[in-house]
């Protein structure tokens, strides 16, 4: 099954702590306007449409800490870092090395996003895949959705906009 990623309340106007979670939309590309992220060319991951800041909960990116949404994104900039691996497409934080990982380690409709250590692993894989949007020249050069299945969350460099998932 392929999954999605958004906010788990408010859509695009979540607020401050929302958390992100997996979700299967049926019949989309994960290109719904609020499961659409930006990655920018620092790492930061941005939630497009509340220009909300993707946050370890607590400010601390270690083990069980939620992937949340975060209005002062100012102050939370350098703990918000992330990389993808190609090894096996996953996102890793740049503060201390732990990835996203579904809750309980298994992809499920409404399981959060949250860190956890091992990041070499098959079924935290997240493929990237072009969107084709009207409104890309609007955004910093570039956007990439990033997700479970078919989109998780965008991350931008390069040119266009590109989602992410599991499954295509």
């Amino acid at each position: 099954m392929d999954f999605c990623v958004a906010p788990n309340e408010g859509g695009c106007s979540p607020p401050d702590g929302s958390y992100l979670n997996l979700t299967k939309t049926e019949g989309t590309a994960c290109n719904a306007t609020d499961q659409i992220f930006l990655l920018d060319q620092d790492g930061v991951i941005y939630h497009i449409c509340s220009g909300k800041v993707v946050c370890p909960q607590d400010n601390n990116p270690t083990n069980g800490k939620k992937l949340m949404l975060k209005e002062e994104h100012f102050k939370h900039l350098s703990i918000s870092r992330q990389v993808r691996l190609p090894a096996h497409n996953n996102l890793k934080n740049l503060k201390n090395d732990f990835c996203v990982h579904p809750h309980g380690g298994m992809p499920l409709e409404r399981k959060r996003l949250e860190y956890s250590p091992g990041c070499n692993e098959e079924r935290l894989k997240l493929n990237f895949f072009e969107l084709v949007y009207p409104f890309k020249a609007l955004f910093v050069s570039s956007i990439i959705v990033l997700g479970r299945g078919t989109g998780f969350f965008v991350l931008g460099r390069g040119s266009g906009f590109f989602g992410l998932g599991t499954g295509l």
